[in-house]
């Protein structure tokens, strides 16, 4: 359902994590966290406050930022409270790292004066929740992000996640606390590449100073099983 008033915002901000979609994802994190938890680091991840409110508002959310429309700060509220609840039930059932997902808060979208005012305190609330539980937080913004990278190294995550549109370089010294994640391009180099094309692109971007290696944006569906592996064993070894 769309918020389009204050008094939309009445009518969901009940939400209950035992149910629906999140009921199935938190049972999810559970099982993995079981068979894996010992072995491999448990990441839950979630929409972010700003793009969770933009699709929660619909059409009207960029035009009710620039006429300060009070069902702004009131959704960005509910949404951020949510995020947060949400992410201590991941951790509760067992993920040690919250990746939050805001491609919506994008610098090329909305600049820096309303990324600080309208993303990066409702960010950083969930990554204090999550330093108060001693867990790691991970921020990805989808497309060109190098000049909003220094604001998004104020929530205080761990890491930032950027896409292959990227400089590594660059990025590397725009940010003072957080580690760079990426940035293999998930289309042209993991989809459509061979293993070797995957190495050579992984090795490029690992020696330009990528703390963590991965895929730019999100893993397109039938990507090859030995890419991935391929991308694996570039960081494994890289490490070496």
């Amino acid at each position: 359902m769309a918020a389009e008033c204050l008094e939309d915002i009445d009518k969901i901000k009940d939400y209950n994590l035992k149910e629906g979609r999140v009921r199935l994802i938190l049972e999810a994190v559970r099982i993995l966290s079981d068979k894996w938890g010992e072995e491999l680091s448990i990441i839950g991840s979630m929409i972010g406050p700003f793009s969770l409110a933009q699709h929660i508002n619909g059409d009207n959310w960029f035009g009710n930022i620039f006429t300060g429309e009070n069902i702004v700060p009131a959704l960005l509220d509910l949404c951020s409270d949510f995020n947060t609840e949400y992410a201590k039930a991941m951790v509760k059932n067992g993920a040690d790292t919250i990746v939050i997902i805001d491609p919506t808060a994008s610098y090329e979208l909305i600049g820096g004066e309303f990324y600080e005012k309208f993303a990066l305190p409702y960010q950083k609330k969930i990554v204090d929740a999550m330093k108060e539980l001693d867990v790691a937080t991970v921020l990805h913004i989808c497309g060109d992000t190098t000049n909003g990278l220094e604001i998004m190294d104020k929530t205080g995550v761990n890491g930032i996640s950027v896409d292959q549109r990227m400089d590594v370089r660059t990025t590397k010294n725009n940010l003072e606390n957080a580690v760079i994640i990426g940035n293999l391009d998930p289309v042209a180099v993991l989809w459509d590449g061979t293993p070797d094309d995957v190495a050579d692109a992984s090795m490029k971007v690992l020696n330009a100073g990528v703390g963590l290696l991965s895929p730019g944006c999100g893993i397109v569906s039938m990507t090859p099983t030995a890419n991935l592996q391929t991308m694996v064993k570039c960081a494994i070894n890289h490490q070496r």
